[in-house]
Parts: C-alpha cells; structure tokens; sequence
C-alpha cells in the first residue's frame, strides 16, 4: 500500500508504525477523530467512510489506543452484530385474502 501522505509503498502490517514516526502530527490527529467518532456512537465501519480508513485500521488503532499506558477516554467500539431482534420470525401471511383468483 501507498501512505496518503508521503506516497511511500509500505506493508499494511507497518502502516500505523509509519504515521506515528513519520507523519506524528497527522497520526494524532487522526486518533483524536477516531476517538471522538466512536465516543459519539458511530460504527467502526461509519469511522472508517468518514475518516477513509480501512475497517481493520480503525479497528487496530482502537484497540492500541486502548491498551496504551496513555491515558485516553475510550469508550468499547461498537460493533452491531446482529440486525433483527432475538426469535425474530418473519411472518408468512398476509391480511389480503384472494378466495377467487380466477384462471
């Protein structure tokens, strides 16, 4: 992959690695938008549409952030898991009742 800033190549493995030695200023900033999304509510993948980041990018800065010995207010990511309720069943009927269809 390409870094956005400098257009050097670089492996995806040391991309984070890269922004925080060679880009710091943008790295931090960078973390302080991830952070304030994901404090807000946002979804993992709506950080990533608006910070044009790769899920797995936000996701591993997240979790370093977390487990950092900084001090940062971080609240657990949220990740939906499911979209229907628990015994969702949808229904197979309807109200429409067509006796005489006809040919």
């Amino acid at each position: 992959m390409k870094c956005e800033i400098c257009f050097q190549k670089i492996s995806s493995n040391n991309y984070i690695n890269h922004l925080n030695k060679c880009h710091p200023i943008f790295y931090k900033e960078l973390l302080k938008n991830i952070i304030s999304f994901n404090n807000n509510g946002m979804t993992i993948s709506k950080i990533s549409e608006s910070l044009n980041q790769t899920k797995k990018f936000i996701s591993d800065n997240l979790n370093l952030i977390m487990e950092s010995k900084e001090f940062y207010d971080v609240k657990k990511p949220l990740n939906i898991k499911k979209w229907e309720p628990d015994k969702f069943k949808l229904e197979t009927t309807t109200i429409w009742n067509f006796k005489d269809r006809g040919n």
